[in-house]
């Protein structure tokens, strides 16, 4: 049933990815011919990211249904699903760190460069990444109580009404958390670097500054957003399994249940909202462009 779930969480996150990244090109002002191969490159880096990303995810779950590991008796199947999908943003972003570090150079005899500062502030929407760094801090901080409240690496202890006490599993505690912990770090490491990467690439020559801006705020865009997806599956996932098992328990932990199945509900739809919300990184260049033609007309 979890595997399943996933599998329906990923191919929807991969259609509305895919989705928006046909509709943001679609919906480009180009100001000269000289944007068209910048525009193209940042458009098929983004969509190798994308299926790597999914190739990546479907390898990891490929090892848990076909290879039966274990460490000291305990499955690695759980800790492969647990840090899965960020293991497939890991890959997302080194696929678009490769196309930023091949990007397009200036050509011709005569070349030019715009000089003017930039760091990850300035190309990040900074709302979408307050969500990703808000999540990724939310995750950690829940795998931190998940990992107190368990009794062992993957168990949660439970004492009926008679006082009996026994142990029910599996339950995502440190065995689960330790590597989750490590991965969303690693994840955000390499987004920084990646978002640095965006705003040092050479600018496009032969359009306006702001539209080289908008471009680095699309690609900036697009990365978060993919970020964002690793985090709420790993989310949603992860907290989904911890409600399940509370509510197995049964009398007193209804209190838990609820909060999982909430906090499960608000990752699923964090990642839907920064997929869904439109990108008005273009907006002055379309009405630019809107304005030079009703000039001409």
């Amino acid at each position: 049933m979890m595997l399943l779930a996933l599998a329906i969480a990923l191919a929807v996150v991969t259609a509305v990815g895919v989705g928006v990244l046909a509709w943001d090109q679609r919906r480009t002002p180009m100001p000269s011919d000289a944007g068209r191969v910048p525009n193209r490159h940042a458009a098929i880096a983004a969509a190798a990211a994308w299926a790597c990303y999914l190739g990546a995810f479907v390898a990891g779950i490929y090892g848990v249904l076909f290879v039966n590991v274990s460490v000291q008796g305990l499955p690695l199947g759980g800790r492969t699903i647990a840090v899965a999908p960020a293991a497939a943003g890991l890959v997302f972003l080194v696929v678009h760190a490769a196309g930023d570090l091949t990007w397009p150079r200036p050509r011709g005899s005569v070349r030019e460069a715009r000089l003017a500062p930039r760091d990850a502030d300035d190309v990040a929407p900074r709302w979408l990444h307050r969500v990703v760094l808000v999540s990724a801090a939310a995750l950690v901080t829940g795998m931190v109580f998940l990992g107190s409240a368990a009794d062992g690496p993957r168990t949660l202890v439970v004492t009926t009404s008679e006082g009996i006490a026994y142990r029910q599993g599996p339950f995502p505690g440190w065995w689960h958390g330790v590597p989750v912990i490590i991965a969303v770090a690693l994840l955000i490491g390499a987004l920084e670097g990646v978002l640095r990467l965006i705003a040092l690439r050479p600018a496009v020559t032969g359009v306006p500054g702001a539209w080289d801006m908008a471009l680095r705020r699309r690609s900036a865009r697009r990365v978060l957003r993919g970020v964002q997806c690793s985090l709420a599956l790993t989310g949603a996932g992860i907290f989904h399994i911890a409600g399940m098992l509370f509510d197995q328990v049964g009398p007193g932990m209804e209190p838990a249940y609820v909060a999982c199945v909430a906090i499960a509900w608000l990752f699923g739809l964090s990642a839907l909202m920064v997929l869904v919300v439109p990108g008005l990184d273009f907006r002055a260049a379309r009405r630019e462009a809107a304005q030079a033609v009703a000039v001409g007309a």
